[in-house]
């Protein structure tokens, strides 16, 4: 009998919502407050033994809620980026604060953020130009064609992408992307 060895991408937890600690953190919590509660009712004794662990209990539980939270809305986080940076192509910090509704600042946070805990892996940001950059960025940028094209109404020249009609940056006119 054969036995294959079964490898895990150690990071293939990090994409998946911690509901499990979440139930978890809370049953911890609700077992520590019983516990507590038992114990402050019989407070003839005295020994605390039984507060403490009643207060350690619901410490954990509280700290596995808090970070069982965190890492969900971590996730959330990486999925409306991942949506724009890889499924739509935008790479420009600007277009992502604009379509995330929120600032410069606090989007170039929010990616500095999930590049260093591992959400958005080969990726750098890159201040001086505003954009992303990576080995997935230039083999994207490679396959999406794209050329000048000159607006009839002001004859202004913007880049268009292939199989995408964009306004002109200057008169709003609607250009489109020709194999001529």
């Amino acid at each position: 009998m054969q036995f294959r060895k079964i490898t895990v991408n150690p990071k293939t937890r990090l994409y998946q919502r911690k509901t499990g600690r979440l139930v978890w953190g809370a049953v911890l919590f609700f077992f520590g407050l019983f516990g507590l509660v038992t114990e402050v009712q019989d407070a003839y004794r005295y020994d605390y033994s039984g507060m403490i662990i009643g207060i350690a209990f619901m410490f954990a539980g509280l700290t596995m809620v808090y970070s069982a939270t965190k890492s969900n809305l971590n996730l959330e986080r990486y999925h409306a980026y991942n949506q724009l940076i890889f499924k739509k192509g935008t790479f420009s910090i600007d277009s992502l604060a604009r379509s995330m509704d929120k600032t410069y600042q606090e989007t170039l946070q929010d990616l500095d953020q999930l590049v260093r805990k591992g959400y958005l892996q080969d990726m750098s940001v890159n201040r001086e130009t505003r954009m992303i950059e990576g080995l997935f960025v230039s083999k994207y940028k490679a396959q999406v064609q794209s050329k000048m094209i000159r607006c009839p109404g002001c004859g202004a020249s913007n880049e268009v992408i292939q199989h995408e009609t964009i306004p002109c940056e200057y008169c709003g006119r609607k250009l489109k992307y020709t194999d001529s």
